[in-house]
């Protein structure tokens, strides 16, 4: 891994706030951040709360089986980035972005691309899905760049 990147690895609670606002699992999000952006891969656990006993239960109860629904399984959502600048002709600007000190960036991402680093992580581990990121890194923030500056060379 390049000095120059960072990783980061957010994970926020499951709710249930049903039925105003719905319910929602764990979520972990992987961040590799650099100069240039954040490429972030996204995972929905599975993880709800009505599936997992709070932490103030008795070992015995934190320990059970547990019995997980149909739905109630790890979800690849999204492999994206977040740029200080557009990637591509007529990007439009999110205004909200809390990845970027500007609060602003331009986003792109797939849910169908995150099943192969989803993949990765699983098959490979933690370290290959890193180097996998920073593939996803150097495609999007550093080639880019260079084949503009090849095509604006003499």
């Amino acid at each position: 891994m390049r000095d120059d990147l960072k990783r980061e690895i957010v994970i926020s609670a499951a709710y249930d706030k049903r039925p105003k606002y719905g319910q929602h699992c764990v979520e972990m999000r992987f961040y590799l951040k650099g100069d240039k952006g954040i490429v972030q891969f996204v995972l929905y656990t599975g993880w709800y709360p009505g599936i997992i006993p709070t932490p103030d239960k008795p070992w015995q109860e934190l320990t059970k089986v547990l019995r997980l629904g149909e739905h109630d399984h790890p979800m690849p959502s999204d492999l994206g980035y977040h740029s200080p600048v557009p990637r591509y002709e007529g990007q439009s600007q999110m205004d909200n972005c809390k990845l970027l000190p500007e609060g602003k960036c331009y986003y792109g991402g797939s849910s169908l691309n995150a099943y192969r680093i989803f993949s990765i992580m699983v098959h490979e581990g933690g370290d290959k899905m890193w180097e996998a990121l920073e593939e996803e890194y150097l495609n999007i923030f550093e080639a880019r760049s260079q084949e503009t500056q090849s095509s604006t060379s003499p």
